[in-house]
């Protein structure tokens, strides 16, 4: 009885601190159309029929419209727009417009005080003509108004009162590194930073996964302090291995996003010798890619597939996933410090697991508790490991483990659960308790 005490003491403390961040959240007054775990890219498939629909087969239920749909990289062209919405909505994909535009090609024509070369996020005379055009689409969840920001400058916070007053339905995007407590105070609840240690290929693969996660902690006691939704991006440019693709998608799970963001740029810098091009496949910056559904299915590279695999399986978690937070954290073999990050032992949730895992507990209120388990084992190449059976032991008062997968539940009897992960690989469970 000692034991199931001190977990539901943790669990008690756990969600009277979300219930006190609430009090006063940066989340109060928005209520988003977009109700589902956030699967997105940046950027994502050509304005054209073929890409957009291989785009939806890979389990991508939300796409960016304007300059990064367009091949060329044109900016302001609102009938092109219009039609990548439509796009957008003839696949059921849900859709951000980027509102970035030449300083020279204001919307609307409205004056802007831009001048010289260079282009801008849409100040907040621009945005209104965006969304006087553009806000009843169906397709439309949000506007990206900032990128590559390192604070909350006055126009996107502007940017962001604007929508907050007149359309608390639609998500004011903003991606960078700004700061978490700047976020909250200009009431802007997401927070979606740019995490690309794959990007560095000199360090060896561990090492890359290291920092992510290191990234990921602080993302998530930045989100738990000020009461924000987490959308880290991670970078699959260059990166081969599907150990690697699935390792970053999982462990953000652990780490309480509610939400995740492919990096997938088109490389033609050279940087990534014999692997320019998008992620998925060989195209580069300002060249159009296939235009046929054959043709288009024909470039991809096995990389499409390892997200696809991970995309279809936290689609069907996302409802669960959603309004988490992550409780505490355990790892075996290298170990992460932070705050409520464990080595699994006796008196916690988790006794004891197999080496090389990470694993998140994730909870909310009126919910039972879930777990996300992650197999550390990463590579640079495809393949380079087999898949191998792992155990967890939970605290006693764990009565029931069910096995999420899709429509499936596998449950199993008692605290002790038997899985086979492939590297990177995850699984989510649902932990049943006694009272």
């Amino acid at each position: 009885m000692r034991e199931y005490r001190i977990t539901t003491m943790c669990l008690l403390l756990i969600l009277a601190a979300i219930s006190t961040a609430a009090a006063a959240s940066p989340k109060d007054g928005w209520n988003f159309k977009m109700k589902d775990f956030v699967i997105c890219a940046w950027f994502g498939p050509d304005g054209n029929d073929a890409e957009v629909r291989v785009y939806k087969e890979c389990g991508f239920n939300s796409v960016m419209v304007g300059r990064y749909m367009t091949a060329g990289g044109e900016y302001c062209q609102p009938d092109e727009v219009q039609r990548q919405l439509d796009l957008a909505r003839k696949y059921k994909l849900k859709a951000f417009l980027d509102t970035y535009t030449r300083n020279h090609l204001p919307w609307g024509g409205i004056s802007v005080p831009y001048t010289g070369p260079g282009h801008h996020n849409a100040t907040p005379p621009e945005l209104e003509w965006i969304h006087k055009r553009f806000g009843k689409h169906p397709a439309l969840i949000g506007y990206m108004i900032g990128d590559d920001q390192g604070a909350i400058t006055d126009q996107t916070g502007k940017n962001t009162d604007f929508l907050h007053k007149n359309a608390p339905h639609l998500i004011p995007w903003i991606c960078g590194w700004v700061p978490a407590d700047d976020l909250a105070r200009h009431g802007n609840p997401i927070i979606d930073p740019q995490m690309y240690p794959t990007l560095n290929n000199s360090n060896p693969a561990d090492i890359q996964a290291r920092n992510y996660t290191s990234g990921l902690q602080n993302l998530r006691q930045q989100c738990r302090k000020y009461d924000l939704i987490s959308w880290p991006m991670f970078n699959i440019v260059g990166v081969k291995a599907d150990s690697m693709i699935r390792y970053q998608v999982y462990s953000s799970l652990a780490y309480g996003a509610q939400g995740i963001w492919y990096f997938c740029y088109r490389d033609n810098t050279g940087e990534f010798p014999g692997d320019a091009g998008r992620a998925f496949n060989s195209v580069l910056e300002g060249q159009k890619g296939a235009v046929t559904y054959k043709a288009v299915k024909e470039e991809l590279r096995p990389t499409y597939y390892d997200a696809q695999e991970c995309n279809r399986r936290v689609k069907t978690w996302g409802p669960k996933l959603l309004g988490c937070t992550a409780a505490g954290i355990y790892h075996t073999g290298w170990k992460q410090d932070g705050e409520d990050v464990f080595i699994p032992g006796y008196g916690k949730t988790v006794i004891k697991m197999s080496d090389n895992l990470l694993l998140g507990i994730l909870t909310k209120p009126n919910a039972k508790p879930l777990a996300m388990v992650v197999d550390k084992r990463v590579s640079k190449e495809r393949d380079a490991f087999a898949p191998r059976e792992i155990e967890i032991t939970f605290t006693g008062n764990v009565s029931r483990i069910a096995i999420l997968e899709g429509k499936q539940t596998l449950q199993v009897k008692g605290n002790i659960v038997k899985l086979t992960l492939p590297a990177g690989g995850g699984q989510l469970l649902e932990l049943g308790m006694t009272d």
